[in-house]
């Protein structure tokens, strides 16, 4: 099932995040974990170790986040267990709506 905001409204936005928060699918988990690792955010590799998901799965699943707006590139880089530089992902919610989640 995919929560796409109907117009980007931070109302919109804010109840497509929500539906993904509350969703059992392996994208509802991804987005979730990056959201509760904060402003920390996760690397793809975080995501797969922490979530036991297969490197494919993970990645198209938070890719799919990223295309909805709910997930985006921090500008941040961290270090892979293999030495390589990756990206961090973070959730984009409003501070407001993050708080009434917790």
């Amino acid at each position: 099932m995919s929560y796409v905001p109907y117009s980007n409204e931070t109302t919109s936005h804010d109840a497509a995040c929500s539906m993904l928060a509350a969703a059992g699918t392996d994208e509802g988990r991804v987005f979730r974990f990056i959201r509760q690792r904060g402003t920390r955010g996760a690397t793809d590799e975080e995501v797969e170790l922490a979530l036991k998901m297969r490197a494919n799965n993970s990645r198209a699943r938070r890719r799919g986040l990223v295309l909805r707006g709910v997930v985006a590139d921090s500008g941040v880089r961290r270090r892979t267990n293999s030495g390589r530089s990756a990206i961090v992902w973070t959730a984009r919610v409003d501070p407001e709506f993050q708080l009434s989640l917790v």
